[in-house]
């Protein structure tokens, strides 16, 4: 296992590499309510060109100004042998 310095500013950031539909996939899973906040869900999925240490994640969006409120994920490596490392 290796220390890297920038995981813990990666469990904050969504992806400073490209978070967009080219390089991931995004399907509607639900509405939602966190507390008082309406909310979208999508389940977001890394495309093939997203490259390796894409992340595998749920976004809950607000319904309104759609800014990013809460996301679970899983850092995934580039294989499938490789470890994922979950967060929230």
């Amino acid at each position: 296992m290796e220390y890297l310095p920038r995981g813990f500013l990666q469990m904050i950031y969504l992806d400073t590499n490209g978070f967009d539909k080219s390089h991931y996939k995004f399907d509607y899973v639900r509405r939602e309510f966190l507390g008082e906040v309406r909310t979208l869900v999508f389940d977001v999925t890394p495309l093939p060109k997203a490259g390796q240490g894409a992340l595998r994640w749920a976004i809950w969006v607000e319904d309104q100004d759609f800014h990013v409120v809460r996301f679970n994920g899983a850092y995934g490596g580039g294989s499938r042998h490789q470890l994922l490392f979950p967060f929230r």
